[in-house]
């Protein structure tokens, strides 16, 4: 089993076990607070089989719990992104869209303050089209795939109005995903992503 597929699996676990023990104390369904999402990210990657030098855009809209250390959440998200495809030694111009569910958890060390930083593991599961302007030979120009991977992110909220309410959300991260696109049996999307939300 791959390291992209225990990093889901273990993240998976710990917010089933998460949302368990709320439920078990009778934490009600409306603790869980929705969040939107808009930001860049900056694809990199192995040559020969990734996304590279690509610019995208996202937005993404999740649900997480307002209180506590440990938060579960799970978001929706859409990728758009207009670059390179480095494929073996050709690099021809792509466009890549992307849409992923993502489930998690956020950890907040400090939870009574306006000014709240927190970490964050995620595992990703979702849909890749990827379609190249003029693709090497032998392959075809536009190719879809499921991708999976995870995310690992670090940011702050800024409390607008009480300590579990609304907040300006303030994040980057680390974005790790592959699929079979472009001919690459592991074509990677990762990258290093940042952006503003809110949260309420």
């Amino acid at each position: 089993m791959s390291y992209c597929k225990i990093f889901f699996v273990i993240i998976a676990i710990l917010v089933i076990e998460g949302l368990n023990t709320k439920l078990c104390f009778g934490k009600a369904a409306g603790e869980y607070a929705p969040a939107m999402d808009m930001g860049v990210a900056f694809f990199t990657g192995t040559s020969g089989k990734s996304m590279t030098g690509a610019l995208a855009e996202y937005f993404n809209f999740r649900a997480e719990d307002r209180k506590g250390f440990f938060r579960p959440q799970a978001a929706m998200e859409i990728l758009t992104a207009v670059g390179k495809a480095s494929i073996g030694t050709d690099t021809p111009s792509a466009s890549l869209y992307n849409a992923s569910f993502i489930v998690g958890v956020h950890l907040f060390p400090f939870t009574a303050v306006r000014f709240a930083p927190f970490v964050g593991g995620s595992g990703v599961v979702g849909w890749g089209y990827l379609k190249m302007g003029s693709p090497p030979a032998g392959v075809e120009a536009n190719t879809q795939s499921i991708v999976y991977g995870y995310e690992l992110t670090a940011g702050v909220d800024l409390r607008t109005g009480s300590l579990d309410g609304a907040a300006i959300r303030i994040k980057s991260g680390l974005y790790v995903t592959s699929g079979k696109l472009g001919g690459v049996s592991s074509f990677m999307l990762q990258g290093f992503r940042i952006s503003l939300g809110m949260i309420w």
